[in-house]
């Protein structure tokens, strides 16, 4: 009833293990937003764990289902900020079509206990 009540609702996404992608709730909740032709990011988490070669099968194995081609995969780690800036270009572009107002260079809180030798989960403009 919440996605179907929902006209301000620009997409939806999905926030999955990049190690274990697609659990059944994943597939339901991707099939249901198709459903109601909303746009899908599925944030695959963790790829600092994966190689670059094995996020790069995982990727092309997800996109090779009929059922999920229309789905944007998104490699993504919160740990080292990889993915962030595809992710808020995403985000702001959905926001955008809407009419709702939405500037992408809003820059993200740091954390309280980040040091300096950690990496920066705010992204500068211009930088990946």
């Amino acid at each position: 009833a919440y996605f179907a009540e929902r006209r301000s609702l620009a997409g939806v996404v999905v926030i999955m293990d990049i190690r274990h992608p697609l659990k059944e709730t994943d597939r339901q909740m991707i099939e249901y937003a198709q459903d109601r032709q909303l746009p899908v990011l599925c944030l695959l988490n963790k790829a600092d764990k994966l190689s670059q070669n094995e996020i790069s099968k995982t990727v092309f194995a997800l996109k090779k289902e009929a059922s999920l081609a229309a789905v944007h995969w998104l490699p993504f780690s919160g740990l080292r900020g990889s993915g962030v800036p595809q992710a808020r270009t995403i985000l702001g572009e959905w926001l955008n079509s809407g009419g709702l107002p939405f500037p992408p260079e809003l820059p993200l809180e740091q954390n309280d206990n980040q040091t300096a030798d950690s990496p920066s989960r705010a992204t500068q403009p211009g930088g990946d």
